[in-house]
């Protein structure tokens, strides 16, 4: 049924009243004109006319109580609808709130559970770099001396060996020498020998011209033939001995000589294995302080890069630290989204006061400088959101 407006219902009464007051003058005309009227009649019409004007009016009163009552039903047919409506609408909010928040606590723990795992597994990670640096400094301290000592250590037991390669040496130059010395004692005497043998070979001739001097003086020279005769014999082993040292003599000069020569080429050959050794050794000496030397820069670069990953691993668990205030604002969030349902449930609506109400609550709850501000430049354009148009920004 269509409600009918009051200006539309003055305006039908209006109409009524106009209708009535016209038939009235109407009447009273036509009866004034008439023949014989008389005041009675008179009297009559203007009575009927009075009746037929109330009677106009009770049934307009009538028809608009009649009209205002089925208005007034439908009014609160359809506001107890609009009700349920706005009820229902109030109800499937707050629980769309309330899954919102569900939702939002679940990512908060999800996040806590996963930044915690990871904080915790690069915490470990840390503590083995640290162990690691620790090692690396102590291998490269530990290293470092038993590579000093080991170099001056082998240096010294190097210089040892060649010392006592020197002093033997010299030990069998010193037995080359005298080898050469026995060797030319050997000619002198040999030399002496000779001259020996050879002063016998003349003392054998004295013998025999003594001998024949003797024979040609006879019975006289009989006993100086007998001491001739004993020299030459004396002159004969005397010549035997110096040839048979002679002999031994030689054959000592070609042994000394033989084992000189033996000595001096043995001698040449130890001078250059030594030397050729000290080469060998020193070169390896040097190749092993290289490798040293590049196995603790190695090192070195190994606790150059453990620390820079632990500098890392620092700057990432300090980062995983903002998840702490990723928390916190899901907190005042869901706070503020609970405050938000109790209150759709309790008020059935937001007002103004509510709404100042709900939002002085959320920002006496925030904890961090940046949401404070969040939430006075939100207040702040909240009169602008009528004027600005919506925008969907995709992620």
């Amino acid at each position: 049924m269509q409600i009918l407006p009051i200006n539309e219902l003055k305006a039908i009464y209006k109409y009524y009243i106009s209708a009535a007051v016209l038939l009235s003058l109407v009447l009273s005309l036509t009866l004034l004109l008439s023949v014989r009227v008389d005041i009675l009649s008179l009297s009559s019409v203007l009575v009927t006319s009075a009746l037929l004007a109330v009677t106009l009016r009770q049934r307009h009163l009538t028809a608009k109580v009649i009209l205002d009552c089925e208005a007034f039903a439908s009014y609160s047919s359809e506001m107890q609808e609009h009700c349920e409506v706005e009820q229902h609408n109030t109800e499937s909010v707050a629980a769309i709130l309330e899954t919102v928040i569900n939702q939002v606590y679940s990512i908060k723990t999800l996040g806590n559970d996963s930044v915690s795992g990871l904080t915790l597994q690069f915490s470990e990670l840390r503590q083995a770099l640290n162990n690691t640096i620790e090692s690396a400094r102590g291998s490269v301290k530990n290293f470092g001396d038993d590579e000093h000592c080991f170099a001056k250590h082998s240096q010294e037991e190097l210089n040892e060996v060649l010392h006592s390669l020197r002093v033997a040496l010299g030990s069998k130059l010193e037995v080359v020498n005298s080898n050469q010395a026995v060797s030319h004692a050997a000619k002198e005497l040999t030399e002496q020998t000779k001259s020996i043998q050879k002063i016998s070979k003349e003392i054998t001739l004295l013998s025999l011209n003594a001998s024949i001097e003797a024979a040609r003086a006879g019975e006289a020279g009989r006993g100086f033939a007998v001491v001739a005769e004993r020299v030459r014999e004396l002159s004969d082993i005397t010549s035997e001995a110096a040839e048979l040292i002679i002999e031994k003599m030689n054959g000592l000069t070609n042994a000394v000589a033989d084992n000189t020569e033996k000595l001096t080429e043995s001698q040449a050959q130890d001078v250059t294995l030594m030397d050729d050794a000290e080469l060998h050794i020193r070169k390896v000496l040097n190749e092993m302080a290289t490798v040293a030397n590049e196995l603790t820069q190695s090192v070195h670069g190994l606790d150059d890069t453990a620390s820079k990953i632990k500098a890392n691993v620092d700057d990432a668990i300090t980062d995983f630290q903002f998840q702490d205030r990723v928390s916190q604002k899901l907190e005042h969030i869901c706070k503020g989204l609970t405050s938000l349902v109790s209150l759709y449930r309790t008020e059935g609506e937001l007002g103004e006061e509510g709404v100042a109400a709900l939002q002085q609550e959320m920002f006496n709850s925030y904890t961090m400088k940046e949401e404070r501000e969040c939430h006075v430049s939100t207040t702040e354009n909240t009169s602008q959101h009528d004027h600005v148009e919506d925008e969907v920004t995709f992620f």
